[in-house]
């Protein structure tokens, strides 16, 4: 139960650095996404690129700190389906592009996948120096012959 403890919490972060890093990135890259946002059609920019960075560093903090990690999960989760669908339309490139932006809608959907492990795996009692409670494991119930 101890390594399944430190697997979480290992990946928990992993995960949110992927998040907080792209959400600092925002504030360096402002002009450059909000340009690639404009071009992609999506109105309201500046609201948008900035609800984005919100988005990112307080489910990245959530996960990172084990703080309603449950909930910071879900929100990234929920965030990823329109940015993935609308930044990584890889069906209307063709050659290399296509092939770029191919990676990285099917590295979103992996991300996805881990995030919703997080609610799986985690109570939000999970932080540093805490201990979780042992998951309890289902009974395999017989195949009816």
């Amino acid at each position: 139960m101890r390594g399944e403890y430190f697997l979480v919490i290992f990946g928990r972060i992993l995960l949110s650095l992927l998040f907080i890093l792209s959400g600092l990135s925002k504030i360096g890259g402002w002009t450059e996404l909000s340009q690639q946002m404009a071009a992609k059609g999506i109105p309201l920019v500046p609201f948008f690129l900035a609800a984005a960075l919100i988005v990112e560093l307080v489910g990245g903090l959530a996960l990172l700190f084990g703080w309603q990690a449950r909930w910071g999960a879900w929100l990234l989760f929920l965030y990823l389906i329109p940015t993935t669908l609308i930044m990584h339309n890889f069906w209307t490139y063709s050659g290399a592009e296509q092939q770029l932006q191919l990676i990285h809608f099917l590295k979103n959907l992996a991300v996805m996948g881990g995030l919703l492990l997080v609610p799986a795996q985690t109570r939000d009692r999970i932080a540093a120096g805490e201990r979780p409670e042992p998951m309890q494991e289902r009974p395999v119930r017989p195949r009816a012959a």
